[in-house]
Parts: structure tokens; sequence; C-alpha cells
């Protein structure tokens, strides 16, 4: 295998390989991948190259504040599933639109989904805020 097959994902490879349209004789083909020794290799020892949006600051903060919320609910007495599930799924969505809106190729689309992360930010807010109320969380941890 060459250095530049394993340098991409095996998804980056298919996608580049694929999505090729190449001229042959005033037609429009799809070129298959001639090289097809990645299969051959196990995903987890191709080196893998980051996605554009793990890059970013923004979705590493996303991420971090997931995390932080996933940990914080698990504390929270079995009979408040209901703003667990809801404040868990608000904060994974921040990072899941803004991974998915830099996926996108219009910036009407990235706005799109980056304005629903910005909606799920603010989902939040009155979330944890009912949970400081009812005594699930101190005021440090909505501080911090």
């Amino acid at each position: 295998m060459r250095i530049a097959e394993r340098s991409l994902s095996p998804v980056s490879f298919l996608l580049t390989s694929f999505f090729f349209i190449g001229r042959s004789e005033g037609m429009h083909i799809r070129r298959p991948p001639f090289r097809l020794s990645f299969l051959l290799t196990p995903f987890f020892l191709v080196p893998q190259m980051p996605f554009a949006f793990e890059k970013l600051i923004v979705y590493q903060k996303a991420m971090d504040f997931s995390d932080r919320i996933c940990g914080i609910t698990q504390t929270f007495p079995r009979g408040f599933y209901f703003l667990v599930d809801q404040l868990n799924r608000a904060a994974l969505s921040i990072a899941a639109n803004i991974a998915e809106g830099n996926g996108r190729f219009t910036i009407r689309d990235r706005k799109n989904f980056f304005g629903i992360a910005r909606g799920s930010v603010q989902e939040c807010v009155p979330l944890l805020e009912l949970a400081k109320r009812r005594g699930l969380i101190g005021p440090e941890v909505i501080r911090s």
C-alpha cells in the first residue's frame, strides 16, 4: 500500500474514489477505485484524519459541555428522567448541529444548522434553571 493511500481514512478514500467522474468518449462515467487494498487492512490500523469540524474550538467546547451535562445528570434522582433526557438531548444537539452544519455545502444550510445549535444552547438555560430550583444542582454548577 502506498503512503498516500494510508494517509486517507477509508471514508475519505471512498468519497474521493467513487465520486470521481471522468470523461470517456464524450460520456460521463463513474470510475471504480483501482486499489481496494485498504479493505484488507483493519479499520483501526489506518491513520484517521479528523473531520474539519473537529478542529473548531466551538465544537470542542460543545462536546465538553455535553460531557459535563451527562456527568451532572447521572446524579439526578429517579423521578426526574424527563429533565435528564431533555437536558442530555439539548446538550448533545449543540455539537451535533455544529458538525452537521459544517458538512453542508451552501452558506444557507450552514447558517440554518448553526442557528439550530444556538437554539439548543438557549434550550439548556431553562432546564438548568429548573434543576437548580429543584435542588438537583447547586448554583456553582451553573456558573461553571
